[in-house]
């Protein structure tokens, strides 16, 4: 979507193919866009498109509607229909919602209950792990994961660490571990009084299980995906409900500015609407549970739907953060092709992904390289297989 080197070439080939776009949801307001265009394009080709998500608001769905209808040259309007889950069918001319039954033995209601302090997760979770339950304390920085792992660590326990900055190699390694262990052919013993402590790397993508999940507030969509990570797999060795602990600061009515950064001081340059996970605290708090899939769409909605109320306490810090969101979609609307320009010189910056980015980032990322030095040979960190050298060295990189 973006003015560079084989743009043409990579659509007419995506052209002929499904898109298919899973999680649809996680994608911040910058990719968005581009997305949106994607659809509109896809489409003027008499391509077709299938976007997947559990946890998507109307109002993104809407537009993405809207986006694929305007590539064949047709009005997009959304179906009203409330019913969820549920599969929209869009086509020239057609639109269609029909309810998905899904299976019965995926439904069930999951309590929530709020943790005040990370010291209380801590001893949920070095509590849980000599029950011999298996535990994932999901926390929203790597730093703050670090910090939760050296304090378990410290209580004699043996926790393990997954998060985004390992070198690929290590992460690979890591991932192929937990799977072993939490996955769905992990046995009792192997689980037994386990602990992964992970940031966001961990919930989505992964098919791995939990006795115990305990997760640092975060908007209502990321928390329900996180839920999904409790009690995934039938084990017959477990008894009682599934029981999700969120830490979080109470949802009081008029909270002030430093409501959710007293907590979490590191969190709060993660999630900086904090309006939104003002409401995300308070809504669970009413429900008292996650009610999947039935009530999954209410708990998304009182978030982001429009008639969503943020107190006045946290409406400068959210007014601040829907203005970098507006900018970002901005900035995505300014760098995609314009599907009614077709090619032309001055119809976009035709230049390096440097100048039309696949992502915006706050701030310069740099990429590492780790080494290893061996008989005085700076040699990649990550072993060399096959004589492919180039490929070690790729692996060793970490961000």
């Amino acid at each position: 979507m973006l003015p560079s080197r084989y743009q043409s070439l990579r659509l007419f080939g995506l052209g002929r193919s499904v898109l298919v776009v899973d999680e649809i949801h996680a994608y911040d307001d910058y990719v968005r866009e581009l997305i949106a265009a994607l659809l509109e394009f896809q489409a003027s080709q008499g391509g077709s498109a299938i976007l997947l998500s559990a946890t998507l608001p109307a109002a993104i769905r809407a537009e993405f509607v809207r986006a694929f209808a305007r590539g064949t040259g047709a009005a997009g309007d959304d179906d009203p229909a409330p019913c969820y889950p549920r599969a929209t069918l869009w086509s020239r001319g057609t639109i269609r919602a029909d309810h998905v039954c899904g299976r019965a033995d995926r439904a069930r209601t999951v309590p929530v209950r709020f943790l005040p302090d990370c010291d209380s997760a801590v001893e949920v979770a070095a509590t849980a792990s000599e029950a011999g339950a298996a535990i994932l304390y999901l926390r929203n920085t790597v730093r703050d994961a670090h910090e939760a792992h050296r304090e378990l660590s410290a209580r004699g326990l043996d926790p393990m660490l997954f998060h985004s900055q390992f070198t690929l190699f290590d992460r690979l390694k890591i991932e192929r571990s937990i799977l072993e262990l939490f996955g769905p052919r992990a046995t009792v013993e192997q689980r037994r009084g386990r602990i992964l402590v992970a940031t966001q790397v961990a919930e989505q993508s992964l098919d791995i299980d939990f006795d115990v999940v305990i997760s640092d507030l975060a908007p209502i969509d990321l928390i329900i995906q996180r839920a999904g990570r409790l009690w995934r797999h039938t084990r017959p060795e477990r008894t009682g409900v599934p029981e999700l602990l969120v830490v979080s600061p109470a949802p009081i009515e008029e909270p002030d500015g430093d409501w959710y950064a007293r907590l979490f001081r590191r969190g709060a340059y993660v999630y900086r609407h904090h309006g939104r996970l003002w409401l995300t605290a308070r809504k669970l708090k009413q429900a008292g549970v996650i009610r999947s899939p039935k009530g999954l769409r209410e708990l998304v909605e009182a978030v982001y739907g429009d008639a969503a109320e943020i107190p006045a306490g946290l409406e400068a810090r959210s007014w601040t953060e829907a203005g970098r969101e507006g900018a970002a979609a901005g900035f995505g609307r300014q760098n995609v092709l314009k599907l009614g320009n077709g090619y032309d010189r001055a119809g976009g910056l035709w230049d390096t992904e440097e100048r039309t980015p696949t992502r915006l980032v706050d701030e310069e990322q740099m990429t590492l390289r780790l080494a290893r030095i061996e008989a005085d040979v700076v040699v990649p960190w990550a072993p060399v297989e096959d004589a492919d050298v180039h490929r070690a060295w790729r692996l060793s990189e970490s961000i």
